[in-house]
């Protein structure tokens, strides 16, 4: 049970991963969603293993099925690949830790329901055949062969994922190759840019922005804007509020510091220093000359802003 939790953890991980969410779910959400998902799974693989077998059986005993065999033989191909559309599409909107709309996981789960069943298909034969081929090297090679399908399932699951999450968020994809490489420079900016947007809409009395409403406000790609997001939750700028958005289901962030005296100047100081800066380097005595320039550029930008409010932008 324990190793089960610790497996759909990492799923969960990954997946948040993918879909750019930094939170956690709580102990009892996690305990609730992963219980749902182990409990629902195995229940749905040994179906889709055994009902073949049981449409098999039954056909053999009784003289009125044989004549519906042919179509019992498509329903015996079909029922697999259903099962496995369902238990992925459950995969989907249980793991991740946000809310995937029903018709993306839905997409998800028939791409990869597919090709994990053919793909199963491939290993049963595989398997199949080097046990004929010679009975005790077939034992031997039946481990390796496992590994390879696990291997190749784990990467199944994963590419399921990202088609959920491109699927979700194809009007946000544009320049997603760029994302890769944004600029620091850029990545300031567009703290300026949410930041300045979340001041206003508090400003007006409206309420919290989710990531998909500020990503399609600039037009700005959905990893970068989760990014961005992330970074200025760690800094504390921003936070999220109690709950979850009541139609989209996923977490939205507001200012989490008096707009009135948040200026620019002071978001870029926050900007510069933020992350980690605990490495060995001597920068009190041996590259202290090299420090304090960096630290004269920062003020100097810094301070030619310091009195602009990031509200009035």
């Amino acid at each position: 049970m324990v190793m089960i939790y610790k497996i759909l953890l990492c799923i969960a991980i990954s997946a948040c991963l993918i879909f750019q969410v930094k939170a956690t779910r709580s102990v009892g959400r996690q305990l609730s969603d992963y219980l749902s998902t182990m409990l629902l799974l195995p229940t749905l693989l040994i179906l889709s293993s055994g009902f073949s077998v049981y449409l098999n059986t039954a056909v053999a005993q009784n003289k009125f099925l044989e004549l519906l065999s042919p179509v019992l033989n498509v329903l015996m191909t079909l029922i697999p690949y259903v099962i496995s559309w369902f238990g992925f599409t459950i995969l989907y909107i249980l793991i991740p830790n946000t809310k995937v709309k029903f018709s993306n996981a839905v997409l998800a789960g028939f791409i990869a329901g597919f090709i994990f069943q053919a793909f199963q298909f491939i290993y049963i034969s595989g398997q199949l055949w080097v046990s004929r081929y010679n009975a005790i090297y077939g034992t031997f090679a039946a481990i390796p062969l496992f590994l390879l399908w696990l291997q190749f399932s784990w990467t199944i699951v994963l590419f399921g994922a990202e088609i959920a999450f491109a699927a979700q968020n194809v009007q946000n994809f544009y320049f997603e190759k760029e994302v890769k490489n944004v600029s620091h420079r850029y990545r300031y900016f567009i703290s300026i840019l949410i930041m300045n947007l979340m001041c206003k809409r508090l400003m007006e009395g409206n309420g919290a922005m989710t990531p998909n409403e500020i990503s399609s406000e600039y037009q700005i790609p959905i990893r970068l804007t989760n990014r961005v997001l992330n970074m200025l939750y760690d800094m504390k700028l921003i936070t999220k509020t109690d709950g979850f958005n009541p139609k989209q289901e996923v977490s939205a962030y507001i200012p989490a510091v008096d707009i009135n005296t948040l200026t620019v100047g002071g978001l870029f100081q926050q900007l510069f220093e933020h992350g980690s800066e605990d490495f060995k380097l001597d920068i009190k005595s041996l590259h202290k000359s090299q420090w304090g320039a960096l630290l004269k550029v920062e003020r100097s930008i810094a301070s030619r802003v310091d009195d602009i409010l990031v509200k009035d932008l």
